[in-house]
This record gives C-alpha cells, structure tokens and sequence, in this order.
C-alpha cells in the first residue's frame, strides 16, 4: 500500500511539474511581443528592416513621405511602440506592394518582384512579361515619347508584319500616352508597350514586354498593374 500510494505521488508530482513549465511558457507567449514576431524586408543593400503596416499590411509613412520602421534592440530584434523614420534611396517590397521613393505599386495575383532596385521590376510568373516603371525629371515627357517613336518606327521598319497602337489613357488621375508595336509571324513573336505620363515634374516611364503573341486581355492586365501606382505626396 505504501509502494502504491508512493508511486501515485511520484506520477502526481511528475504531472505538477510539467504542467508548471508549460504555464511558464505560455507566461513567457505572453511577456513577447507581437512586433518581434513580424516578418522583416530587406533593401536593395541587403539590410532588414521590421516595417510598420496597418491591419491591411500596408506599409506606413510619415508626413514627409519617408518608411516607419521599428527601432531594434541590441540583438536585432524590433521594439514594441518604438518607430523611426527611414528615407528610401531604392525599392522596398512589403506584403503585395513595392515601395519606392516617390511612389508606390500594388502587384497582381500572379505577378512578383524581379529585383526592383531603382526602378520597379515585376514578372509574370507563368508568363514571363515584364512590366518596368521608371521616374526621372531629366528629361521631358515629350522627349520620353520621342524615344518611344523611335524604338517603333526602328521595329516597325525590320518587321512589315508590325502592329502599331497609339492612344491617350488615363493612369493616376494623369493623361497619359500608350503606344505599343506587335510583331507575331513565323519567325518571332513580341510585344512592346509604353506608358509615359507626368505628375507634378516627375516623368513616369513604364514600359511593357513580352516574347509572345499576347491577347489584349493580357496587355489591359499590365496597363491595370500601372493604375494602381500611389503617388507619394
């Protein structure tokens, strides 16, 4: 009887201290906050930043335009409550959109970042077009669509079989100029299409391409990416 009841109480006393550690460690859950837990991003240098987002996941910013990040402690890890501001020089991929320092662009189920860095980089993931987005205030828009004229009229010139559109969209709330040329013949298949438009002295270049017979569908998709550009007042 007395072996018995010792046992019962080596197995109650083996039960009191596990359940003991796992209330401390659900303690210690609790104690941790929610901000070291969040993913980081990393800039086109290679340093990881933990950035606030609203319930959205979308990246915050202050009145001058420039990242909120979480401060970090000694090892590393993010502060609760704790923000600064960091200025970009380059693109920041956060959750679906690539921040960049003028303005930002929201990616399309299906499209992903192809190493945005001073200009915006998106791929098709299973189609492989490229859309690339560009500001300068170097050059004049006119300028830019200058050199838009010459690329076709170069294409246009090597392939009779060349398709040239031409029309006058709206992005942004901006006119804007579309012009596209299509080659698709036996020998080669491609698509070339240009946004350029302006905001404030920005000019914005976007440029389209595919090594394929693309159906309009397909290009209004890519023109649809480029309207979801936010300007970064």
């Amino acid at each position: 009887m007395k072996k018995l009841t010792a046992v019962l109480i080596a197995v109650l006393m083996s039960m009191l201290i596990l359940a003991s550690c796992g209330a401390n460690q659900d303690e210690t859950e609790t104690i941790v906050s929610t901000t070291a837990r969040l993913p980081s991003v990393t800039d086109i240098s290679g340093e990881e930043f933990f950035v606030v987002t609203d319930a959205q996941g979308n990246a915050q910013r202050d009145k001058d335009g420039n990242i909120l990040l979480y401060a970090v402690d000694a090892q590393g890890n993010p502060i609760a409550d704790v923000t600064e501001a960091k200025t970009l020089d380059g693109a920041l991929k956060v959750g679906n959109r690539i921040e960049m320092p003028r303005f930002r662009i929201t990616l399309s189920e299906g499209w992903a970042d192809a190493r945005s860095s001073s200009d915006v980089n998106i791929g098709n993931l299973k189609t492989l077009d490229m859309i690339a987005v560009s500001v300068t205030n170097d050059v004049t828009a006119e300028e830019k669509i200058k050199e838009v004229d010459d690329t076709i009229s170069s294409v246009r010139k090597r392939n009779d079989s060349a398709v040239v559109e031409s029309e006058e969209i709206t992005v942004c709330g901006e006119n804007a100029v579309y012009k596209s040329v299509s080659v698709n013949n036996e020998t080669m298949s491609v698509y070339l299409g240009y946004v350029v438009f302006t905001h404030g002295e920005d000019v914005y270049y976007c440029r389209m391409t595919a090594d394929r017979n693309i159906s309009p569908e397909e290009i209004s998709e890519m023109i649809d990416i480029l309207k979801t550009i936010e300007f970064i007042s």
